[in-house]
């Protein structure tokens, strides 16, 4: 009998965690494990290559409610229950400055009463994200087995701490995406060892071969005359895009020829598109937005370049190495799981300078780079065996 598994995360927009969710769920062994996906928010860049096996469930009500624009009160206050948590959040919102961890805790306190319990039963359910979709499954999914997903080094404080550790202490498994990660696991929530997994993001380096064949606008928006730089990820804090700008800076006062290009879009992006005015960067520093396959410009790139201050595992490096690239990287804590420095990339202090620094040596020090890319080349690509360890904790 196949055993019924549920997966929650907020949405399947562009992300580390999303796209190895997608990469999971098309390798999933279907003939042993029915699986439901519960999304948050539909219609997310990776939600077209989802595999057609997944059975994706409606989104809860109320975040379509959320949806709703007060100019439309009328509509809304046919709810009242979820109008009041609307409220709630909003008010609990202006009592100072909030990270995404601690605004997640004021959501769920919220609108916690506005969910009603899933009817289905599951062997095993698996909040693939931190915040609502770990206290959704803690306080709203019947299951044999919990587990949840941490894919941040992300730490919380004061009141938050106790109530994230008291939701973290209903699940049987906590998996974090590197050591790096499960260490803080264990000294921050103080979870016993045997509750701990490392199950890292999931890459199919087959998958993301075949996708970089696929026709894109790539070579219309990259240049043959200039070093074409690549970095993705989401415009948030974490990854380090003001020290990127900054370092685009000092590489063009240098008289370096680039064109720096960021894949992802975020909150911040209003504030670095005026920090790359400020600077004169508009035909340097490329903010291209939201790419559903990105891969093409992992292969037609000439350097990657990772500016992150914090990653769970960095799944954008792990697949810039599936494409034999020279790579340049801040010296964030998860960072040694991947590399050596002067081996397989240069590893350099987080900070402008030594951003630059870096890319300038990258360039100019060609027996560095075609080590690296050599040294790369050579390793294992991909780690879809990582699905296994799934497979062991599902069966356990």
């Amino acid at each position: 009998m196949k055993k019924k598994l549920l997966f929650v995360i907020e949405s399947l927009m562009l992300g580390g965690a999303e796209k190895s969710l997608v990469t999971l769920l098309n390798l999933v062994d279907y003939s042993k494990f029915d699986v439901d996906l519960l999304l948050f928010a539909q219609g997310g860049a990776f939600q077209q290559f989802l595999s057609k096996q997944v059975n994706l469930l409606p989104v809860p009500e109320y975040f379509i409610y959320n949806e709703i624009p007060w100019s439309k009160l009328f509509h809304k206050i046919k709810k009242p229950k979820m109008l009041f948590a609307q409220v709630r959040y909003s008010v609990a919102l202006r009592t100072g400055k909030h990270n995404h961890s601690e605004k997640a805790v004021l959501l769920w306190k919220a609108c916690r009463n506005c969910f009603k319990e899933m009817e289905q039963d599951y062997d095993v359910a698996i909040a693939y994200s931190q915040g609502v979709p770990t206290f959704f499954v803690a306080e709203k999914v019947r299951a044999k087995k919990r587990a949840a997903w941490i894919n941040a080094t992300y730490i919380p404080y004061g009141r938050y701490l106790d109530f994230i550790t008291s939701m973290y202490g209903l699940f049987d498994y906590i998996n974090g995406v590197s050591d790096v990660i499960a260490e803080k696991i264990q000294s921050t929530f103080s979870i016993p060892g045997e509750k701990i997994t490392v199950i890292k993001d999931i890459l199919d380096d087959k998958f993301a071969i075949k996708m970089a064949g696929m026709s894109s606008n790539v070579q219309f928006e990259m240049t043959n005359l200039k070093t074409n730089i690549l970095t993705v990820g989401r415009l948030d804090a974490m990854k380090g895009y003001p020290l990127a700008i900054d370092a685009a800076k000092l590489l063009k006062d240098a008289g370096v020829l680039f064109k720096w290009y960021v894949i992802g879009d975020g909150m911040l992006r209003g504030q670095l598109e005026e920090r790359i005015k400020l600077l004169g960067l508009e035909d340097d520093f490329i903010l291209l937005g939201s790419r559903s396959n990105p891969y093409p410009y992992f292969q037609a790139c000439d350097l990657y370049v990772q500016t992150s201050t914090l990653e769970g595992f960095g799944i954008t490096l792990a697949e810039a190495k599936m494409f034999n690239k020279p790579i340049v990287t801040t010296n964030f804590p998860a960072v040694c799981e991947q590399f050596t420095n002067e081996k397989n990339g240069l590893i350099v202090d987080i900070s402008a300078e030594g951003i630059a620094d870096g890319i300038t040596r990258m360039l100019n020090d060609s027996e560095l780079r075609e080590r690296c890319i050599a040294n790369v080349r050579a390793e294992k690509k991909g780690n879809s065996e990582e699905i296994e360890k799934l497979y062991k904790l599902l069966e356990d």
